[in-house]
């Protein structure tokens, strides 16, 4: 019997990082979902909003499905492009994943009273990390439904 999930369309992700060696594990982790992501990374807060709003030099960004959001990015607060995420009316409909290496039920608590879609900790250890993330992209490409763009 055919896999149902097997004939979906790729999902566009949008991965706010900028640790290399996060972004190096994420991008080689979502290569091996068979074509089912196409990851975007953006390195600030500022960036990210540039991204979504499709300004300057990412005048032809394709809007993401999924946006994974560093809780320790430079330049623009993390909680203030989640609320701007989540304050614009055809912005607001993508999931946003928080990324933290903090345990702070504080951040856990900010990311969703400011409607994070969830909230994953990057485990000290690479192999902990890259289950989550293996996890994580599997749900998004397998078995949630996301809004159309």
């Amino acid at each position: 019997m055919p896999d149902p999930q097997s004939s979906r369309e790729p999902i566009d992700v949008l991965l706010a990082e900028d640790a290399e060696t996060e972004i190096d594990l994420v991008r080689t982790i979502m290569a091996n979902r068979d074509g089912r992501c196409r990851l975007t990374v953006v390195r600030d807060g500022d960036e990210m909003m540039a991204y979504l709003r499709r300004q300057g030099a990412h005048r032809s960004a394709v809007r993401p499905d999924l946006i994974l959001l560093d809780l320790d990015l430079p330049k623009t607060d993390w909680r203030d492009v989640l609320q701007q995420v989540k304050g614009d009316s055809e912005l607001c409909v993508i999931p946003v994943i928080a990324l933290s290496a903090s345990e702070d039920e504080r951040d856990v608590i900010d990311a969703y009273s400011r409607h994070a879609n969830g909230f994953v900790l990057k485990a000290r250890q690479a192999d902990a990390f890259a289950d989550s993330i293996r996890t994580m992209a599997r749900f998004w490409t397998s078995v949630a439904i996301l809004p159309p763009k």
